[in-house]
């Protein structure tokens, strides 16, 4: 399990490796609809895997497309809250890339 450097940046992107993949990613803050969005982009295809998906707790991002991988936004303040401002994210709430158990096991409460 890893974590993801996401910071309150409002435009964001970089490179994470896990296992052969390379992904490139785009993470952006919604100013009207106050929430964290992303994109998943797999450099070794040049195929997007995922777009404008929302950054929300405890939701695993990346089950459905088959992958080794994926992304699970934890609030380390244990109160299960979605970020609700643009300073949440890397501070209150972190973005990890790793295994379902990997992360299940790293998330500072109880994951589904």
């Amino acid at each position: 399990m890893n974590i993801v450097p996401a910071d309150a940046t409002p435009a964001q992107q970089m490179t994470v490796h896990y296992g052969t993949d390379a992904l490139e990613l785009t993470i952006i803050w919604n100013s009207v609809g106050q929430h964290w969005r992303m994109d998943i982009f797999d450099v070794n295809t040049s195929e997007y895997i995922a777009q404008y998906v929302p950054l929300e707790v405890g939701i695993p991002i990346g089950q459905r497309y088959g992958r080794e991988w994926i992304f699970m936004l934890a609030d380390l303040s244990a109160a299960l809250l979605d970020p609700v401002s643009i300073d949440d994210l890397g501070r209150r709430c972190v973005l990890m890339i790793g295994s379902m158990d990997e992360v299940r096991e790293a998330a500072p409460v109880p994951l589904q």
